[in-house]
């Protein structure tokens, strides 16, 4: 079934877009995509991936995540993880996981989608 396998979202772009992150900031992130599907988030969380390749994960909020939008036009969504005391000066590649719970008609899918790659700084 093509739902099953079907993305959350399409076009989508992440950035960070306070890099370079500095002393105690948090790190703000902002996402720009459109949704295919009736698609609730459950977990949102992401990994920083050192240049020695350590996984930090970021998953605590100080700025929300937009949990549930509806499907169609291109959605700015934008929130704040707080920058863990393990995340030293460096390059990261961070990547941003959602969980979801999807319907399409009356059944119901758990899909979990990552976008990764996405340029992270610390000074």
């Amino acid at each position: 079934m093509s739902f099953k396998n079907s993305f959350v979202y399409q076009d989508v772009q992440i950035q960070i877009i306070n890099n370079p992150v500095t002393g105690d900031k948090d790190i703000e992130f902002a996402m720009i995509g459109s949704k295919r599907h009736d698609c609730a988030s459950t977990r949102v969380y992401g990994t920083a991936y050192s240049e020695d390749n350590r996984a930090i994960i970021l998953d605590r909020f100080s700025k929300q995540y937009i949990y549930n939008t509806i499907p169609g036009d291109a959605i700015l969504n934008s929130w704040s993880l707080v920058k863990p005391k393990e995340l030293i000066p460096g390059m990261y590649r961070v990547s941003i996981t959602g969980e979801f719970v999807c319907t399409y008609i009356v059944f119901k899918q758990e899909k979990i989608q990552s976008y990764d790659n996405i340029l992270l700084i610390v000074k």
